[in-house]
C-alpha cells in the first residue's frame, strides 16, 4: 500500500465537544448509515459445498473477473488511505495537510458525526504534491461510547488515480465499506462501489463491485448453481492471477487450500484429507 494521504479535510461532529462551548444546530440530523449485514453476512458465510463441478464454475467466473480483481485493488489502496483518516487511533489527519474541523452534538444512540475528505494521488502517484484537480473521496461515520459505527460510507469525486501497467484511472461514484473495528473486530471488511471508471480504451463505464480484504488477499463472492463461494487471491498474485498459482476457496463448510494451472481452466483443492479436482 502506498504511505498515507494527507486529508484536505476533517468534520467532526461531537457531544463531548459541547463542554468547550461548540456551535451546534438543534435542527441537524445525521446522515443515516447505510445496512450492510446482508452483504457482510455472505461473504462471513458462504452456501455452497465444494465438489468439481462447483469448483470449474467458480474458477471459471473468477477469471472473467480478472478485471474485478485488478479495480479492487486500486479501490482497496484508496480506500485503506481514507479510512487512516477515520480510525481515531491513526496520526493521518496531521500529517501535512490542511485540516479544519467543525462539530455539531447528536442525540440518541450516536453521539458524534465525522466526514473525512481524502486527497486522491493524481496521475503522479503518492509522492505527487496535493492537488485539489486530482478529485477526492469523502467518508461519513458515527459514533458513541461504544466507538466508532462500523459503516463508513461516501464516495469518490472524479478521483484520478495511478493503474500499474495503465493509464489513470478517473474513478467516481458511490461507496460503502463495512470496517471490522469496536464490535465488529472479527468480521470482514467489506467494500461495495456502484458508480463508474476507465475502461481499457480510455472510456467511461458504469461498474458495480462488492469485494472483501481478508487478511493479506483481496475476496469475490461466486455463486454458481450451488450456491455462493468466496474466493481469497493474495494481494501480491492479483496482477498475474490468469498465469494461475494458489488461492483460497471458501465454502459453507470449510476453507479450501487451492492450486489451478494457467487459465484457471484446471486445478485441484485441498482440506485435511479431502481433495477436488476439475
Amino acid at each position: 500500500m502506498n504511505r498515507p494521504r494527507p486529508l484536505l479535510l476533517l468534520v467532526a461532529c461531537s457531544a463531548a465537544a459541547l463542554v468547550a462551548g461548540c456551535r451546534t444546530d438543534d435542527d441537524f440530523a445525521p446522515p443515516t448509515p447505510p445496512d450492510m449485514s446482508a452483504l457482510v453476512s455472505a461473504y462471513a458465510a458462504p452456501t455452497g459445498r465444494l465438489d468439481a463441478d462447483a469448483a470449474l464454475e467458480v474458477v471459471q467466473g473468477l477469471a472473467a473477473r480478472a478485471g474485478d480483481l485488478k479495480k479492487a485493488l486500486l479501490l482497496t489502496t484508496s480506500i485503506v488511505s481514507a479510512i487512516k483518516g477515520v480510525d481515531p487511533d491513526s496520526t493521518a489527519t496531521t500529517e501535512g495537510g490542511l485540516v479544519t474541523t467543525r462539530t455539531q452534538a447528536l442525540s440518541g444512540i450516536f453521539e458524534f458525526w465525522q466526514e473525512v475528505r481524502w486527497a486522491c494521488y493524481g496521475p503522479d502517484g503518492a509522492e505527487a504534491p496535493i492537488d485539489p484537480q486530482w478529485g477526492r473521496i469523502s467518508l461519513n461515520t458515527l459514533g458513541g461510547q461504544a466507538g466508532l459505527y462500523p459503516v463508513a460510507w461516501g464516495g469518490f469525486e472524479r478521483c484520478v488515480m495511478p493503474f500499474e501497467g495503465e493509464r489513470p484511472q478517473v474513478i467516481n461514484g458511490d461507496l460503502k465499506a463495512h470496517i471490522p473495528w469496536g464490535e465488529a473486530e472479527g468480521q470482514p471488511f467489506v467494500l461495495d462501489f456502484d458508480g463508474s471508471w476507465l475502461d481499457g480504451a480510455g472510456d467511461e463505464v458504469s461498474a458495480r463491485i462488492d469485494f472483501a480484504v481478508i487478511g493479506e488477499s483481496l475476496a469475490l463472492l461466486q455463486t454458481t448453481s450451488s450456491g455462493s463461494f468466496r474466493v481469497d487471491v493474495a494481494i501480491e498474485s492479483i496482477q498475474d492471477i490468469l498465469a494461475g498459482g494458489g488461492l483460497t476457496l471458501k465454502d459453507a463448510d470449510s476453507e479450501w487450500r487451492c492450486t489451478v494451472s494457467p487459465g484457471l481452466d484446471g486445478g485441484a483443492c485441498s482440506v485435511g484429507d479431502r481433495t477436488v479436482q476439475w
